[in-house]
């Protein structure tokens, strides 16, 4: 093997290298926390909404709400993020 043909491989030893570590890090970001599921949107309080007024905007119940939302509690306030699951 020439000297040209010594760095060739070594190139190519490299993007093999790159392309792996790509890959697996592709890989990692797909797993996703529940609250960013792809069947499930999320929905930011405003003032004046209640578990109720939530619950009939999306067409669910509100133990539903408290199911999907395990760290929830019953005061809401603005700007609270709460996961709906569709």
């Amino acid at each position: 093997m020439t000297v040209g043909g010594k760095i060739a491989g070594r190139h190519r030893q490299m993007a093999m290298l790159v392309v792996g570590l790509v890959l697996m890090l592709m890989s990692c970001a797909g797993q996703q926390s529940p609250q960013s599921t792809s069947t499930g949107v999320y929905h930011i309080v405003k003032k004046g909404e209640t578990l109720y007024s939530i619950a009939k905007k999306y067409n669910c119940k509100i133990s539903d709400l408290r199911n999907w939302n395990k760290n929830m509690n019953n005061h809401l306030k603005i700007g609270d993020k709460i996961t709906i699951q569709q």
